[in-house]
């Protein structure tokens, strides 16, 4: 009789044992592949940030190479502070991923706890976002929004409650990210801009050597630049360089575009993941 009420409970309890690995199993893949997503867009954003650092010394370079009239507009703290904004981005890109790193770890023993510290400085993260806006009338309502899902995430410890409640922080980070495209967009595209009109202005002026820019060409050929560094000088030649640098300013523009749309994907992934 011992034998038989021994095996019904077992098998009562069935079920619940594999629903609970199962959730393990849900959650350490939603854990994952929320933390890769936080460190691709942290790189990209890290990738923007040094985009606005290039487009800010070479556009000093080019006002004192082609003696522009100084700007009425202090462009210096313009810059300043979109490098400083897309850094915070970053950090609270990390942040996102540590949070789901510490969902995984949590998801082997069943406790949020592990969670509550990360969540934390997530907070803090949004706060600083909202002090640091890129552009703040877009984007002032989508933060202060993750800012109250995150005061309420931090109410819960629950592992399950608190893999759905991570589900609107990824919802709000895509918002923000696709609210912010545009301008994404427009530091990746100005600094091409501004690689290809200073390469050009040194080609025109004269004041760069040929090195190797078509190298591999000319190697493909057995071909060489003649001995001694020497500026461009033959027109044909200049003309050339000017349309080759032309074409990779657009390549470089459209390695950046390539990155902004997997990191869309990305995060998409992730907010489906957790409707799944």
């Amino acid at each position: 009789m011992a034998f038989v009420r021994a095996s019904i409970v077992l098998l009562l309890l069935a079920p619940v044992i594999a629903c609970r690995t199962t959730t393990r199993a849900d959650v350490g893949a939603l854990a994952t592949r929320g933390a890769a997503t936080g460190e691709r867009l942290a790189l990209f954003y890290e990738s923007l940030a040094r985009d606005t650092v290039d487009t800010w010394e070479l556009t000093a370079f080019r006002r004192g190479f082609v003696k522009l009239p100084a700007s009425e507009v202090d462009t210096r703290k313009e810059f300043e502070q979109q490098h400083a904004a897309l850094r915070s981005r970053a950090r609270l890109a990390r942040r996102l991923g540590n949070v789901y790193e510490a969902l995984g770890r949590s998801a082997g023993y069943d406790a949020g706890s592990a969670i509550a510290r990360e969540v934390h400085a997530l907070d803090d993260e949004l706060r600083a976002i909202a002090d640091t806006p890129l552009d703040e009338p877009l984007t002032k309502n989508i933060v202060d929004r993750l800012i109250a899902i995150v005061a309420d995430w931090r109410q819960n410890r629950d592992l399950k409650r608190g893999a759905a409640l991570l589900a609107p922080i990824a919802t709000g980070m895509q918002e923000l990210f696709k609210t912010e495209r545009e301008l994404y967009r427009d530091i990746a595209r100005d600094r091409a801009d501004k690689y290809r009109q200073v390469a050009t202005e040194l080609v025109d002026a004269k004041a760069v050597v040929s090195t190797a820019l078509v190298d591999r060409v000319l190697a493909s050929y057995e071909l060489s630049w003649p001995e001694g560094r020497v500026p461009f000088e033959d027109e044909r030649t200049i003309a050339g360089v000017i349309e080759l640098i032309e074409a990779r300013s657009r390549t470089f523009a459209a390695g950046q575009e390539d990155e902004l749309e997997a990191v869309a994907r990305a995060l998409t992934a992730l907010v489906e993941a957790h409707e799944r």
